[in-house]
């Protein structure tokens, strides 16, 4: 038995770097959050205890993910890379229009307060997609629904990519 011991080698630097990137993170916040207010260091109203709370479980994660054999992550590497470019799509879009959103109004001759004007627009019909979608996700599953889950943004930004209207925003 004794011959069948696996041996895992562990990148100690990388582990070593991690762990003081995290420790001089969270000194920063700890620093640039603490008030006279505080009636402990274990005092969860205040975002340094929070965030400690959230390394300790991060930790935790950390260890039950190397405890996992490699051959799994090999195995499902290419799928999991595909759904998280697909899910990252929309969060890079947005952020993309959010950043360029002064180009944008430039580039159509709108007032400034047009993009700011459609967020309000855009709350609405979130709440209303969600309610719509909601039941469809029920009946179909998320894995058959996931590959069109960026068409809707594909529509918008082309909307927005060909017509100057204001209301293309």
């Amino acid at each position: 038995m004794a011959g069948s011991r696996t041996y895992v080698r562990f990148d100690w630097l990388m582990i070593f770097m991690y762990i003081a990137l995290v420790v001089m993170g969270w000194i920063n916040i700890y620093s640039a959050s603490l008030s006279d207010t505080a009636k402990g260091f274990w005092d969860f109203d205040q975002i340094y205890a929070r965030q400690f709370m959230f390394i300790g479980f991060s930790v935790i994660l950390i260890i039950f993910l190397l405890a996992i054999e490699s051959k799994f992550y090999e195995k499902f590497a290419s799928v999991f890379y595909i759904i998280s470019l697909v899910m990252l799509a929309l969060p890079a879009i947005n952020t993309g229009v959010f950043v360029y959103q002064s180009f944008i109004l430039e580039s159509k001759n709108w007032d400034d307060f047009v993009i700011a004007q459609s967020f309000m627009f855009y709350a609405i019909f979130s709440v209303i997609t969600l309610f719509i979608a909601g039941p469809i996700v029920d009946k179909l599953t998320s894995r058959k629904i996931l590959p069109f889950m960026n068409v809707p943004s594909l529509f918008a930004m082309l909307i927005l990519f060909y017509f100057d209207n204001y209301i293309s925003s």
